[in-house]
């Protein structure tokens, strides 16, 4: 390859690489133009769903305040059911008990009963 050719080719691709910078310049700026629409695009949809999370959070918070208020009562009037039927409960238990007192006392009054008939029977029927 003779100078001038390689002087040539150099110019010509020297040329490219200019034409290539340039491209990419104008390539470069248009990516930051629409690098800053898409900010603010953004910020402005952040801002959007910002606006509506604070009031869907606004409205839950009602909703579940008022489901709380009626937890709370149903839960009053449970506690007292359960109240009443403790008391029922306890009642039934205290007669139970009586109840059962009375048996254990029939049980050793039935027991005294049975040891004399068997000391009397083994007595031959005669008392001492």
């Amino acid at each position: 390859m003779s100078p001038e050719e390689s002087i040539e080719l150099h110019e010509q691709w020297l040329r490219s690489m200019e034409s290539n910078q340039s491209q990419f310049a104008a390539d470069l700026a248009s990516f930051h133009r629409q690098m800053d629409r898409m900010r603010v695009e953004f910020g402005e949809q952040l801002d959007r769903m910002r606006v509506e999370f604070g009031e869907q959070l606004d409205r839950m918070r009602a909703e579940f305040g008022e489901q709380l208020d009626r937890t709370r009562a149903a839960f009053a009037e449970q506690d007292l059911v359960l109240l009443r039927n403790q008391g029922v409960f306890m009642e039934a238990l205290a007669r139970l008990t009586t109840r059962m007192e009375e048996e254990a006392g029939s049980l050793r009054r039935l027991e005294e009963i049975v040891e004399r008939y068997i000391r009397f029977s083994g007595d031959g029927g005669h008392t001492s």
